[in-house]
């Protein structure tokens, strides 16, 4: 039987609405719950509603484990990542949502420290000898290289590697931390803050 929700056009109405006729603006108005079971029935629109609902929460929840912003926002939409993809096996949430992403983000957040503390520093990592900075001038044009500097050091580091050393996301996201979903999540807003600054 599929989810059906009242249609918010005819509040009186009993009658209710299928949810491949809902809007994307009828989805807000879903309890988690209720988003995670259209999920279920195929409307992975209805994750993008529960990712904006709940990513504030999960980034601040990651940071207080990390105390690095940059990584929480990637260790908040890795458990975002992993959690659909256990839905879309059959598993995860069923009725609540905030609950298992809390636990979901702890987990990754745990992961990631771990690992930072393991794992050598991408800075001094055998693979990057040299720092950025001292390759900036020579391959960039002046207002490009004080943009690249600019840049947060771990943005700096991702677009160095993919996009200089044209290395692949599978190869550079082990000195992140990172799954390669996460990396290019990363290189994408490292990409946009260097266009930003550079513009």
């Amino acid at each position: 039987m599929p989810f059906t929700i009242d249609s918010p056009n005819h509040p009186a109405n009993t009658q209710p609405l299928p949810l491949d006729r809902v809007s994307g603006d009828s989805l807000e108005e879903l309890s988690d719950g209720e988003l995670l079971e259209a999920v279920r029935d195929g409307r992975v629109e209805a994750y993008g509603t529960l990712f904006t609902r709940h990513r504030t929460t999960a980034i601040h929840i990651a940071n207080g484990v990390l105390g690095n912003y940059d990584l929480a926002v990637d260790t908040a939409h890795e458990s975002f990542s992993s959690i659909l993809s256990a839905i879309q096996a059959g598993s995860g949430p069923v009725d609540t949502f905030k609950g298992y992403l809390r636990a979901a983000v702890k987990r990754e957040a745990y992961k990631q420290s771990r690992r930072r503390t393991m794992e050598t520093p991408v800075a001094e990592h055998p693979d990057n000898d040299h720092p950025v900075e001292d390759f900036t001038t020579d391959l960039f044009d002046p207002a490009l290289s004080e943009a690249f500097k600019s840049l947060p050091h771990r943005w700096q580091q991702v677009i160095w590697h993919l996009d200089i050393e044209d290395r692949t996301p599978k190869d550079v996201a082990p000195l992140f931390g990172l799954s390669p979903n996460a990396l290019v999540a990363l290189h994408r807003r490292a990409k946009k803050g260097l266009t930003n600054n550079y513009n």
